[in-house]
């Protein structure tokens, strides 16, 4: 015979729960993060001009050697803005140009 499911009583049902609060005053943490921007980085949104820059040393130079092509912006900073914002942009024009010319 299968094993017969046993209710629990409400004290039993309280020793299984996990104990989150020790003390009665849990406090979740509030605080923000403490680390700051490197020298030289700005934390502020893209300009279009920014991303025209990008674009620009791209047309010129290649997806490459990105340093020192926005100024205030690291290197990490303009690669990430080339692959996620401008080229997938670069790449939408052309495939609805292309889309527009079969037409």
């Amino acid at each position: 015979m299968p094993p017969t499911k046993r209710s629990l009583s409400m004290s039993e049902d309280e020793d299984l729960k996990p104990k989150l609060e020790s003390d009665g005053n849990f406090q979740p943490s509030t605080a923000k993060s403490t680390k700051k921007p490197a020298t030289g980085v700005t934390r502020t949104a893209w300009t279009g001009e920014e991303y025209n820059l990008i674009f620009a040393h791209v047309t010129k130079h290649g997806a490459r050697d990105f340093e020192g092509v926005v100024p205030g912006r690291n290197l990490n900073q303009i690669r990430k803005a080339w692959v996620q914002v401008v080229q997938p942009t670069c790449k939408k024009a052309l495939d609805e140009k292309a889309a527009s010319n079969k037409k």
